[in-house]
């Protein structure tokens, strides 16, 4: 398994990876951790390409897909763990990098329950109304969220704007 990982890794093929790390009981903790460290390393090496190039992140594109699915649960740990700034300008950044209107849309909420000090059991009993996510995101949320939104368009518009320059 070691040598196809290792494959995987010259390939820089992030959705085989994924589905390795994914895979329940293929990897010791350890293991699963270093893939994962792995992981992150290539979508921000793929975002920073993204950003010098001006291009957004094309949903269509599976592997592109992964690599926001990897940025995506980085951001949503940051925002479990607590690391309030650091998730809000991970999700700040993800707003604006992906072609997705509704990807966007989506992780603009996250954004916005960050923005507004709410903590991640909040976000997920209160704001979330997906009880089986369709995605690899949150997408579903209360009609209360959606009028926050509303209310804090130009509060989120303006934390996303220094990242909205990088992915015209």
């Amino acid at each position: 398994m070691i040598e196809k990982i290792k494959g995987y890794i010259e390939a820089e093929d992030i959705e085989s990876l994924y589905g390795v790390y994914a895979q329940e009981g293929l990897l010791d903790e350890a293991e699963r951790q270093e893939l994962l460290a792995v992981l992150v390393d290539m979508a921000t090496d793929r975002l920073h390409e993204k950003m010098v190039s001006q291009e957004h992140f094309m949903f269509d594109n599976k592997s592109e897909q992964f690599m926001l699915r990897v940025l995506y649960e980085k951001a949503l740990s940051e925002f479990e763990a607590g690391h309030s700034y650091e998730a809000q300008e991970a999700f700040a950044m993800l707003s604006v990098a992906s072609d997705s209107p509704f990807f966007s849309e989506a992780v603009k909420k996250h954004l916005l329950a960050l923005m507004v000090s709410v903590d991640f059991d909040t976000f997920i009993t209160q704001w979330v109304s997906d009880e089986a996510p369709k995605h690899f995101f949150l997408s579903r949320f209360t009609k209360e969220v959606d009028k926050r939104l509303k209310k804090g368009a130009d509060a989120v518009a303006q934390a996303t704007q220094k990242y909205a320059k990088l992915f015209r």
